[in-house]
């Protein structure tokens, strides 16, 4: 787990530290550290603000805040939006070009879409079999 060493506010101060990124959450919130105020990962020599240490968090605080989804949401959301690979299936397979294009058309999904394109080629491959077996058959 990091360690954060924080600047000395006045020439010939030590450095303060080492302290884990929840005490200074936590120096952060009670005001005892500003958000200027720079910090360093003890394995690093580059110094940063202490706000930068949580920038996403307070985004993601923020969108919870606001009503936003939360993370899981999200992901929900993104599959959804993905569509269903068994519906395009099933659409192209028993639909043929008529459901192929419909889904094209009307589907916002690429699951759904690449469902469909392989439901009518299966349908399309199965249809080419059965004509060549009856046309071998019939000589």
């Amino acid at each position: 787990m990091a360690r954060w060493l924080v600047k000395a506010s006045r020439e010939g101060e030590l450095d303060k530290g080492p302290y884990d990124l929840d005490a200074l959450r936590q120096s952060r919130k009670r005001l005892l550290l500003k958000d200027d105020a720079l910090v360093r990962e003890e394995s690093s020599d580059e110094w940063v603000p202490l706000k930068s240490l949580f920038t996403e968090e307070e985004k993601a605080k923020t969108r919870a805040d606001l009503g936003g989804p939360s993370p899981a949401r999200v992901r929900e959301l993104d599959e959804q939006a993905k569509g269903s690979f068994g519906l395009g299936f099933a659409a192209g397979l028993l639909g043929g070009c008529i459901g192929l294009g419909i889904v094209y058309a009307a589907a916002k999904g690429s699951e759904t879409k690449r469902g469909a394109l392989i439901g009518f080629l299966v349908q399309a491959g199965v249809g080419l079999a059965i004509r060549v077996v009856a046309a071998s058959s019939s000589h």
